[in-house]
């Protein structure tokens, strides 16, 4: 992301990549302290595999869904045991970010999902 709350620490990156049988999916997880506590989590989701969920994460399947906007996009957003998890594409990269609800508002939240750069 090109936008974090003031005081925002970078912590861990993680890259994951497995073959899935008929494709591959990978994974870049990008984790950050938030001032009050807590942490803050991007993951960049690439894969080959032609399944409905495969770069759009898993919120969609929740009943409480809810539709935002980010930036430019369509997003999908659940808050559930504390924490907000908010999934949106650009182009053909999945995105998911969660954080705990209580660490950082809505607002930023999406804020953050915005200045966010495949």
């Amino acid at each position: 992301p090109t936008w974090l709350p003031a005081s925002t620490m970078p912590d861990v990156i993680q890259v994951k990549s497995e073959d899935m049988g008929d494709g591959r999916q990978s994974d870049i997880i990008q984790s950050y302290r938030l001032p009050g506590g807590g942490r803050l989590r991007l993951t960049q989701m690439v894969t080959t595999i032609s399944y409905t969920y495969g770069r759009q994460g898993r919120v969609r399947e929740f009943p409480e869904v809810r539709w935002v906007t980010v930036g430019q996009v369509a997003g999908v957003l659940v808050q559930r045991s504390g924490w907000w998890i908010l999934d949106w594409e650009i182009g053909e990269v999945g995105f998911e970010l969660q954080a705990p609800a209580s660490a950082i508002s809505l607002e930023d939240l999406v804020a953050i999902a915005a200045s966010v750069k495949p």
